[in-house]
């Protein structure tokens, strides 16, 4: 005697539940690889689909329920590759800025990079990924005990509009202590060899020095944060 053979209705041709299923009517779609047990009304209970183990989800699919194993591998992956990325430059040296002279501040010393595609050279960070991205930019300067004039501070992208400049800071120097500037901004970085800079200026009447080689709380420094 030949196995019996249990036959459901079926859908093959496009994505949905089989028409006109009895309530406890069982159905497959197998288009989609999709399982229904009929309510008697409209609609039906999905109650199975096609297995998934595919550890990117590419199929990117309602029909398909992914294992542990690929939901697992994929989180591991996604936290791996979106876990912060940043550049921390500083100086341990002083630097003069001349008297009404915009400069580019220099943070020769890396402590620490994980940005893959921003290179640094002479002051200059440039985005060689070929894909614009955003990052924070943190910056401190401090300038000599001198109370004449005017501070600047600002990050300065590609080209020299105003529009290029952020986290600007300026201030007048109150006493003759140490004036040190921290600013802060988000900028985009173009892809195709975007660059920015942290610039500094001010009206002192002569040279006047920035950052300190000893104090530690005194030094030049920047922060570089990309967003994954």
């Amino acid at each position: 005697m030949a196995d019996p053979i249990i036959k459901i209705k079926k859908r093959t041709i496009s994505s949905g539940i089989p028409n006109n299923l009895q309530a406890g009517e069982l159905a497959v779609n197998l288009f989609t690889n999709s399982f229904y047990i009929g309510t008697g009304g409209v609609g039906a209970i999905t109650f199975g689909a096609e297995v998934d183990s595919n550890i990117t989800l590419a199929a990117n699919s309602d029909n398909r329920i992914p294992t542990q194993k690929a939901v697992k591998s994929y989180v591991d992956n996604y936290n791996t590759a979106s876990s912060f990325q940043t550049n921390l430059r500083v100086s341990n040296v002083t630097q003069l800025v001349n008297n009404n002279t915009n400069t580019r501040i220099e943070f020769p010393s890396e402590i620490f990079n994980s940005i893959t595609g921003l290179t640094y050279s002479g002051g200059t960070f440039t985005n060689t990924s070929g894909v614009t991205m955003f990052v924070n930019v943190s910056y401190q300067v401090s300038f000599d005990s001198n109370p004449t004039g005017y501070r600047a501070t600002w990050i300065q992208t590609s080209g020299n509009a105003q529009q290029n400049k952020y986290g600007a800071l300026f201030t007048t120097p109150n006493g003759s202590t140490a004036h040190i500037h921290n600013g802060s901004s988000v900028i985009p970085v173009h892809g195709v060899n975007g660059q920015f800079s942290i610039f500094a200026s001010h009206n002192r009447g002569s040279a006047l020095s920035t950052g300190n080689a000893s104090d530690e709380v005194r030094k030049n420094k920047v922060d570089v944060f990309k967003f994954a």
